[in-house]
């Protein structure tokens, strides 16, 4: 599985920690996604099933892309 979105949840919270117990996260926890025209906080997030997963190659925040309200980001993953 591979869950991709705007969780509307933050790196640590008990949402996202309960996730990283079947997941793994793509991205850095500092990689800032909203809002768009002054990131602040990270609320996007790439994730992969734990047992999937063979390795991340890259994740990329796209900043100055006024697209949406939220930063585009995308990952390269390399799955089992």
């Amino acid at each position: 599985v591979i869950l991709t979105g705007d969780l509307n949840a933050l790196t640590g919270t008990e949402e996202i920690l309960m996730l990283g117990n079947h997941f793994t996260e793509t991205g850095s926890p500092d990689a800032l996604t909203f809002s768009s025209d002054k990131p602040e906080k990270k609320i996007d997030y790439i994730m992969v099933t734990k047992p999937n997963l063979r390795k991340v190659k890259d994740t990329k925040v796209y900043n100055g892309v006024l697209l949406s309200d939220h930063l585009a980001v995308t990952s390269t993953v390399v799955l089992k």
